[in-house]
């Protein structure tokens, strides 16, 4: 199973990306991030739009901590990127109960995906890369499709 970021080449974080993520790690509570931040990223962070849109779609959106993917939103610099991780954090969801910093860091114990991992995560999805015919004008990426994405399982 495409299990997104987990298993690619990694980077240790840099000043800002540890301080923001530091930040963000003491306000990893349900509830930490106030609703006012929360609307200020929809409006100013194409990747957090992405984000919140891709896993309300995929239904895990309520298992996701908000201070996780505020620290994301700040490490996103392309639309792709946005729904690797929204991919990611959903195929998480559907391994616990819960995914905030603490539950990332047991994924990324050694930091974010360098940009050679992160291409060859985006390569894996290619519909071509996994022996799927192409079809014009549908999208070419596997993880376009949310039926795709793996589901929670019901209790």
């Amino acid at each position: 199973m495409y299990k997104g970021l987990i298993d690619v080449e990694r980077k240790v974080l840099d000043s800002k990306e540890a301080k923001i993520f530091i930040q963000m790690s003491t306000l990893d509570i349900w509830d930490g991030v106030p609703e006012e931040a929360h609307q200020g990223l929809m409006a100013n962070s194409l990747g957090y739009k992405i984000m919140v849109d891709r896993l309300t779609r995929a239904g895990s959106i309520e298992f996701i901590s908000r201070p996780l993917m505020f620290f994301l939103a700040t490490v996103i610099d392309r639309p792709g990127t946005a729904v690797l991780w929204a991919y990611t954090l959903n195929w998480m969801a559907t391994q616990s109960d819960r995914v905030g910093i603490a539950e990332w860091v047991m994924q990324f114990p050694d930091g974010l995906p360098t940009e050679p991992g992160m291409h060859a995560a985006w390569e894996a999805q290619k519909l071509q890369s996994m022996g799927i015919e192409y079809k014009f004008p549908e999208s070419d990426n596997w993880i376009d499709n949310i039926d795709n994405w793996p589901k929670r399982e019901k209790a």
